[in-house]
């Protein structure tokens, strides 16, 4: 009787095999919940700057700022923020309540 060492060829497929079920399953979710993060993520940024602009705007007299760089400029942003999937960000309603858009996760419709 021999010792036998290393595994076979059918235990090696059955690995992979399992290997690529486990795959198939989890990338999805995964992918599912970069995509979420990404989203929250820039709902969080269009919510900070449409706060900063109604700021602005009830310590002006109901001035519009020119640009999100002059909300930056004024100590209302720390920074101007970006989204992470290449969206632009745009007023939608420049009316209090102030409403933005992005371009890649969501455009809402102007309040009435």
């Amino acid at each position: 009787m021999t010792n036998r060492r290393g595994i076979t060829l059918m235990e090696l497929i059955m690995v992979i095999a399992i290997i690529a079920i486990l795959a198939t399953i989890l990338i999805p979710k995964v992918t599912t919940l970069i995509t979420n993060a990404k989203a929250g993520q820039c709902l969080a940024n269009r919510t900070i700057m449409e706060e900063a602009e109604t700021r602005y705007r009830i310590e002006h007299n109901n001035t519009p700022s020119d640009s999100i760089g002059q909300l930056q400029q004024a100590g209302y942003l720390d920074r101007i923020p970006v989204c992470n999937s290449g969206g632009v960000y745009v007023w939608i309603s420049t009316a209090l309540p102030v409403q933005m858009g992005c371009s890649f996760h969501y455009w809402p419709a102007p309040l009435p």
